[in-house]
């Protein structure tokens, strides 16, 4: 697997006041790590328009969403002609592609990404929270914590729809 990571900030992003992660951010944002969108809220027309452009002449297979606010960006992808999929955030839907990642993490030969520092960041903030039946559940450490994971909760969902497509287990959404 190689894994490609884009993130997307309103470059009027309560992330640029008063947090403690406000100069590293836009740290990412000067070194093009990270992209701002024009006003105060999630522009989905500039990311869509991002995506579509890195991914055309490559063979996609489908496109994983969690639920929330995954409307219009999978009407546009399902337009352009490509499959999307649902990956509900619940442990025994994510269990199985969270295990894959961590696996192949620990076999560079079998995991491979694009170096973003914004994703390493992400990856040190995950905590996985076992349950009574070993699912796991990605989570920060603490409740309202300012560190990010969804750079990591991406992959696992993006993972998640691979491995059950693969196994012929999952249906467009």
């Amino acid at each position: 697997l190689y894994a490609v990571f884009r993130y997307w900030l309103p470059e009027r992003s309560p992330r640029f006041q008063d947090d403690r992660y406000a100069d590293q951010f836009q740290a990412w944002a000067d070194a093009g790590y990270l992209t701002l969108t024009k006003g105060s809220h999630v522009h989905h027309p500039t990311i869509r328009n991002d995506v579509l452009g890195m991914i055309r002449g490559h063979n996609v297979a489908g496109f994983a969403f969690d639920q929330h606010q995954a409307d219009y960006l999978m009407g546009e992808v399902e337009a352009e002609g490509y499959t999307a999929y649902i990956v509900p955030k619940v442990a025994r839907h994510i269990t199985y592609a969270t295990d894959d990642i961590m696996t192949r993490h620990a076999e560079p030969s079998r995991f491979q990404h694009d170096g973003n520092p914004i994703s390493s960041w992400m990856a040190g903030n995950v905590v996985g929270h076992r349950d009574a039946n070993d699912n796991v559940l990605p989570k920060k450490e603490q409740r309202g914590s300012k560190q990010s994971i969804d750079g990591m909760d991406a992959l696992i969902s993006a993972d998640a729809a691979r491995l059950q497509a693969d196994a012929g287990n999952i249906a467009a959404g």
